[in-house]
């Protein structure tokens, strides 16, 4: 496990979602899902 602050990380996701243009989590799940990234979770 990563000892990671919430602040950290919570602008690690920030920085993501202004990189891709996306505006919620529920728009990560879409890119993710749009782009292949979750094949893993969809086999099962």
């Amino acid at each position: 496990m990563m000892d990671l602050h919430r602040r950290t990380v919570d602008r690690y996701r920030a920085s993501t979602f202004d990189k891709f243009g996306i505006k919620s989590k529920m728009g990560l799940v879409l890119y993710m899902v749009r782009n292949g990234l979750l094949k893993e979770l969809q086999k099962n």
